[in-house]
């Protein structure tokens, strides 16, 4: 979906699917939304729906998100060129949102059928008379999962792929997803990721900081997000995030969802990287990238910087 236009009104023309069958609840979130998702998210958008001058305690989506959302609720490709700094977050939440719920959504589905299928499995050795040895279970559990309807992944764990040009970039995009699901979710590892990508400067030279201060104040305010004093701009990183529909073990205070930062490629859900960190890793003799086999979603953040 191509929409190279700079006013909401324009965009319309350019949606993917009725707006009105995909956004048909009360509420304006896809039916198909997570409740996990739902129940953060007015707080979690409401800045958003107050910049765009809209009422916050009616509204869910702004004008441009419900229309991005509705592309990407139906899995069209999409392609967005009215992205300012002042819709930068209005347009990267949105996407978090069906990321999340895409997760979500598939996870659920996989443990879903791998309880059907044992129980299944479980039946038809009791049928025949099957010895219950641990052999004999496995077996019953494939056969039982060769039918089609149970094919409900990829070869690998990781669905979606986030491209970012900087690790600044990819640390406002983890952190605002982190947000989304508010107390709702349990992080591990969110200190080491926030030390990885945040601002490391060690700069002890005083004339070379003079200089870089000149240079500075120099540039606009969107090479300030990127490179500027307050943000990281290492463009070699890569790392996996694993989201699970529900808690860690030992946490029982009711449904949430367990997000793990710097999980194993191939245990991940969500790979955020930069195009450079992957093209090195792939060129590797001994690189392993399977983990890139069963991508379902590539986002691409700043993709103005990266071309």
């Amino acid at each position: 979906c191509y929409a190279p236009m700079t006013d909401v009104e324009n965009l319309k023309l350019f949606a993917t699917g009725p707006i009105n069958d995909i956004l048909s609840n009360e509420d304006g979130v896809s039916p198909n939304c997570k409740a996990l998702l739902r129940l953060n998210w007015p707080k979690f958008n409401r800045g958003n729906i107050s910049l765009a001058g809209n009422d916050t305690s009616a509204s869910f989506f702004t004008p441009l998100q419900s229309l991005i959302y509705s592309s990407l609720s139906n899995y069209a490709d999409l392609l967005v060129t009215t992205e300012t700094r002042e819709n930068r977050n209005e347009m990267s939440d949105v996407t978090i949102l069906h990321i999340l719920n895409h997760v979500l959504t598939a996870r659920k589905r996989i443990q879903r059928h791998n309880q059907r299928i044992r129980e299944l499995a479980q039946n038809k050795s009791s049928e025949s008379g099957a010895l219950n040895s641990k052999k004999n279970s496995k077996t019953a559990v494939q056969h039982a999962g060769n039918d089609d309807k149970w094919r409900d992944q990829g070869f690998t764990q990781p669905k979606v792929l986030i491209l970012c040009p900087t690790r600044g970039t990819a640390l406002d995009f983890v952190m605002r997803m982190l947000n989304l699901p508010g107390s709702l979710a349990y992080v591990s590892n969110l200190q080491r990721f926030q030390e990885d990508f945040g601002v490391s400067l060690d700069n002890d030279d005083v004339d070379a900081d003079a200089r870089r201060q000149a240079v500075l104040r120099s540039k606009g305010a969107d090479w300030q997000e990127l490179f500027g004093d307050d943000v990281n701009d290492d463009d070699d990183f890569k790392i996996g995030l694993s989201v699970s529909p529900k808690p860690p073990k030992g946490k029982k205070d009711g449904e949430k969802i367990g997000i793990q930062v710097y999980n194993d490629f191939l245990a991940s859900d969500i790979i955020v990287a930069s195009p450079l960190s992957l093209k090195i890793y792939i060129e590797q003799e001994d690189a392993n990238a399977d983990f890139l086999s069963s991508i379902e979603i590539c986002a691409i953040f700043h993709s103005d910087v990266l071309m």
